[in-house]
């Protein structure tokens, strides 16, 4: 399994997907650089199984790399958690009663 980080800096991204792609070995792509629908469509054409774009929520690669490997990960299908605190959204009903009676702010 290889995770490209594109472009890369000393040789071409389409190289190393298709090299990967000839020893059978499965690439996801992330890339800062590159972004949208018609970059995502490339990568894959290249040979990528799945492409991200930065910033992506690291449950969704691991995701990924399992698909790629065909393999299940326990716990995937949890609701993700924050990164960097590792605290995920409250649901309505875990609201204090309080502040989920209070009305939302008209955004104008």
């Amino acid at each position: 399994m290889a995770i490209l980080d594109l472009p890369l800096a000393d040789v071409r991204g389409s190289e190393v997907l298709a090299a990967l792609g000839r020893v059978r070995v499965p690439a996801v792509a992330v890339s800062g650089v590159y972004r949208g629908p018609r970059a995502a469509e490339e990568v894959r054409r290249l040979g990528a199984f799945d492409f991200f774009e930065k910033p992506f929520l690291v449950d969704a690669l691991v995701a990924a790399v399992a698909r790629a490997l065909g393999v299940s990960v326990p716990g995937l299908d949890q609701e993700a958690k924050d990164d960097v605190t590792g605290s995920r959204p409250l649901r309505p009903e875990e609201l204090p009663e309080g502040i989920a009676a209070a009305p939302l702010p008209a955004l104008e």
